[in-house]
């Protein structure tokens, strides 16, 4: 059973030698599926009789259903208000959707990639040409309607630009062999964190690191999803989809390798903590990456980490004499600029902390060397771009693939594949089942008055469900899972995913 749709975020596989198989060897010796040793060897060239570029192969529905799980998840994590999640604490396991949903969506960006460009086959010659020329014009679209929807002013951290990048840079790398990719995103899990944090470590004593870069600098480097991280998951992805995705022993690798990459991540965080013992897990970044800003005394700024208590949800500098810092403990940069924090907040400055923070005891002692905490480089918090968190989270997105393309084969053969339609449906309108929920979001804080710039304080005294919760979930994980099935036997692809391929292709014509 195929379903009608759009690759997600990228264009259909423009003509593959190779469907979706359920047979195990895929190619001669030491190809991926074959029996012999060496799955990272080359895949195996496309047969003489393997149709032509322009003919489009079908859907890999497990890569659909992979892709239609990591949409339920980022929905779950923008409006389901989830816990930080605490393995040791069963009522925050649906905190579980938190980074890894995002995580695992980048890594079928890889995939798709792979799918639109050859599958096992690599383009070549003109084709290879007309690839990257999709590619690229894929990438602007996408680019274009990120800034367009964070117009929306909607509380999420939006994706789409950066995916946009990192589609940019699989351009020149859609020749490069799976061992090769993997070792890169290997290389870049391993040095690219620790090599962030020392940046923003050394950005206030060292010259020309203490700008921020503008835009480019802001989606490589200091932003939600920065790429020169997130460039880990799109090349293992990249590197998946140039494997022979029907191939048995393939999915079984997925399954294997993702697996006891979780474990490595997140154990070797666990066991950090039994080392380390000031090393908390569920935290990284803490007090460095991210918060509301605040005033400062004497007419300066302060930057505030955030704190379910304090009156500024959103990062905006002030002048001094516009807020009453009494309680806040604050860090003196030495530059008329402070960063504060109150005393429930998540990370409240102590003198102890602000000694770690590379000043006085006191909380003074001017700009310097920030130096890093343990979290910044061994927690596991969401989003918080340490190499524990870039192995344990890429692997469970492996993992997750490989069992999703298990699955959606096992049904496929009971004929049981109505089980899964609907998300396999919400895995190939994901483009547009994105866009929409921001949409939709922007509406129902509007509406309920959760958000509000004329307000006090930015947001309503008496929160309703509109603003976020189970209700708002089960409301928009519903819509797409009954909507996304219906408008793909009715329509076809769903509506950006056909402007995006329409706009890809009639480039590439010019």
């Amino acid at each position: 059973m195929q379903t009608k749709g759009a690759e997600a975020l990228v264009p259909e596989p423009a003509g593959a030698p190779a469907a979706e198989s359920t047979a195990g060897p895929a190619g001669p010796a030491g190809a991926p599926g074959s029996g012999s040793a060496g799955v990272w060897a080359p895949p195996p060239a496309a047969d003489a009789a393997a149709p032509p570029a322009a003919v489009r192969s079908p859907r890999i529905r497990g890569v659909d259903l992979a892709r239609g799980l990591a949409m339920l998840g980022m929905l779950a994590a923008h409006v389901s208000m989830a816990p930080e999640l605490v393995p040791t604490d069963p009522s925050t396991w649906a905190g579980v959707v938190h980074g890894r949903s995002s995580i695992l969506f980048a890594t079928l960006a890889g995939v798709s990639v792979a799918l639109m460009t050859g599958r096992t086959t690599p383009p070549s010659g003109d084709e290879l040409v007309r690839a990257r020329l999709r590619l690229l014009v894929r990438a602007v679209c996408l680019f274009v309607v990120g800034g367009a929807v964070q117009l929306l002013s909607t509380p999420v951290a939006v994706i789409l630009e950066y995916y946009a990048v990192l589609l940019v840079l699989c351009v020149p790398l859609l020749q490069v062999r799976s061992r090769w990719l993997f070792t890169a995103a290997g290389a870049v899990a391993l040095v690219v964190p620790s090599l962030l944090v020392a940046h923003q470590s050394l950005s206030g004593v060292v010259p020309g690191l203490s700008g921020g870069g503008g835009e480019l600098g802001q989606l490589a480097l200091n932003g939600f999803y920065p790429v020169v991280v997130w460039a880990a998951f799109v090349l293992a992805g990249l590197g998946v989809g140039r494997l022979d995705l029907g191939a048995v022993r393939v999915r079984r690798w997925l399954v294997v390798a993702g697996t006891s990459l979780a474990v490595l991540g997140y154990g070797s965080s666990w066991v950090a903590t039994q080392v380390f013992p000031g090393v908390d897990p569920a935290a990284a970044y803490a007090s460095s990456s991210s918060g509301s800003s605040v005033a400062g005394p004497s007419g300066s700024t302060a930057s505030s980490a955030p704190s379910s208590s304090a009156p500024y949800p959103d990062p905006a500098y002030a002048e001094g004499d516009d807020v009453d810092l009494t309680g806040f403990g604050c860090i003196d940069y030495g530059d008329g600029t402070y960063y504060c924090a109150s005393p429930d907040s998540s990370s409240p400055i102590t003198p102890e902390s602000a000694a770690d923070w590379g000043v006085g005891g006191d909380g003074s002692g001017g700009p310097g060397v920030v130096w890093p905490t343990a979290d910044q480089l061994l927690g596991t918090a969401a989003h918080s771009g340490t190499t524990p968190e870039v192995l344990g989270s890429g692997g469970v997105a492996l993992a997750v693939i490989g069992v999703c393309l298990v699955v959606s084969e096992a049904l496929g053969r009971r004929r049981l594949g109505w089980l899964v339609a609907p998300v396999v449906a919400v895995g190939a309108m994901s483009l547009t089942v994105y866009s929409a929920h921001l949409v939709g979001l922007a509406v129902t804080t509007q509406l309920s008055g959760g958000y509000s710039g004329g307000s006090s304080d930015g947001w309503s005294a008496e929160p309703s469900w509109l603003v976020g919760g189970a209700w708002l979930y089960l409301l928009f994980a519903g819509a797409a899972l009954v909507l996304c099935p219906l408008w793909l036997r009715l329509v076809g692809r769903g509506p950006l995913e056909r402007l995006l391929t329409w706009v890809g292709r009639r480039a590439v014509r010019a």
